[in-house]
């Protein structure tokens, strides 16, 4: 064989295999483009055993100010990798008569958002923390920033005096 012929092969070969570790190596970042929601019992148990806050949205399909948050703040990458990373995002149609299982009982969506989470208006969005316990609420519309924020105040638990990580 040409030696030329040998060197191009190589060459080729080479080419193929750094393309497969750079497609690999890409996949296997963070630059997720949407937030991935669990359900509720799901996020509980994962949040549990991966000491992870739980972020839940509750919002109905028919209001504006939750379209605009899908549309102005769940689109932004900083959010979308926040919530990802550090937190299991649940999210509940807070008007739906749609069951769900939460602490072992079948419930509605409208009535486990009324009844347990206090939910008056939409979207209405709550933090728990690792353990599945209550720790705060945000009502109404967020813009991306102040969310961005109240994220990393929740994730790093600069609620907590007492915590260490």
């Amino acid at each position: 064989m040409d030696k030329k012929f040998v060197v191009l092969l190589l060459l080729i070969a080479l080419i193929i295999v750094a393309t497969q570790i750079y497609s690999d190596d890409s996949s296997n970042k963070t630059n997720q483009d949407k937030i991935v929601w669990h359900s509720l019992d799901e996020g509980l148990k994962l949040a549990s055993q991966n000491n992870k806050h739980v972020f839940i949205d509750f919002m109905a399909d028919w209001c504006g100010w939750c379209k605009k948050m899908d549309k102005d703040v769940y689109t932004k990458q900083e959010i979308i990798e926040l919530l990802n990373n550090d937190f299991i995002a649940v999210r509940i149609n807070g008007d739906s008569d749609d069951k769900l299982s939460f602490k072992g009982k079948s419930v509605s969506q409208l009535n486990l958002a009324r009844s347990e989470f206090g939910v008056s208006g939409f979207p209405t969005l709550w933090f728990l923390r690792p353990d599945g316990s209550k720790l705060t609420l945000l009502q109404g519309y967020q813009s991306a920033d102040f969310l961005q924020e109240a994220l990393i105040f929740i994730k790093d638990y600069k609620y907590d005096s007492t915590h260490t990580q």
